[in-house]
């Protein structure tokens, strides 16, 4: 791992850390919706960059992006792009809180699902 790596995961272990001492020290709603905020975007990022970039065990995510038919607007081009790929992951991480319990108004869940992506991609784009 080189130290550009290390460096990365220390800053993205540094902003989950803040979250979790945000998190404990709530005090309203207002923290928690941060807190939710955050960690949904780190959420989508994790998995948009798993499925679109890495190998992943076995290069089961190499696998998976090859098997898909190719060619302009494909599921490999939205399989491959971290930008197509987000809006579906952030889509599910709303879904899944959503299914939790969390509860917002139909506005909210439209602005979560696009932060999530947008905040993932410039998590993405700080990282290289």
């Amino acid at each position: 791992m080189g130290r550009a790596t290390v460096a990365r995961t220390a800053i993205l272990m540094l902003v989950a850390a803040i979250g979790v001492i945000l998190f404990l020290n709530m005090t309203n709603v207002t923290m928690m919706t941060w807190f939710v905020l955050v960690l949904g975007s780190l959420a989508t990022f994790r998995l948009s960059h798993l499925v679109t970039k890495e190998r992943g065990p076995f290069a089961l995510f190499e696998r998976f992006r090859n098997a898909m038919p190719g060619g302009r607007g494909s599921l490999k081009e939205w399989v491959t792009c971290i930008w197509c790929f987000s809006l579906s992951t952030s889509a599910m991480i709303c879904l899944l809180l959503w299914l939790g319990g969390y509860a917002l108004a139909w506005e909210f869940w439209v602005l979560h699902w696009l932060a999530f992506s947008s905040m993932s991609l410039l998590v993405h784009k700080a990282c290289g």
